[in-house]
């Protein structure tokens, strides 16, 4: 199933931010596995209790307001459809994703 375009626009919002905590200074390209450790990074981060050591805390205070309720696969998509999406998005932030 298509991610919407809503859940497309929160994803690309969210891993923005992702990026901008690990690489401030900014980032071209990205491998592509690379590319999924963001999206699981902004996931965890976003889904999981503080109590995670998968979550990312600045200054002692969570990236993300916590949403258990924050899909994985966002409208029930497989994971080709959502690689399409990821790659799309990294793209639209003018990061090159090496396959």
């Amino acid at each position: 199933m298509k991610i919407d375009i809503k859940s497309r626009e929160q994803m690309k919002s969210d891993i923005m931010i992702t990026l901008n905590y690990f690489f401030p200074k900014g980032i071209n390209e990205l491998s592509i596995g690379n590319m999924w450790n963001v999206w699981f990074n902004t996931f965890e981060s976003i889904n999981y209790p503080d109590n995670n050591p998968n979550v990312i805390f600045v200054n002692g205070v969570r990236l993300f307001s916590q949403n258990p309720d924050y899909i994985l696969y966002p409208c029930n998509s497989i994971d080709n459809t959502l690689q399409t999406a990821l790659i799309a998005i990294f793209k639209e932030l003018n990061i090159s994703v090496l396959k």
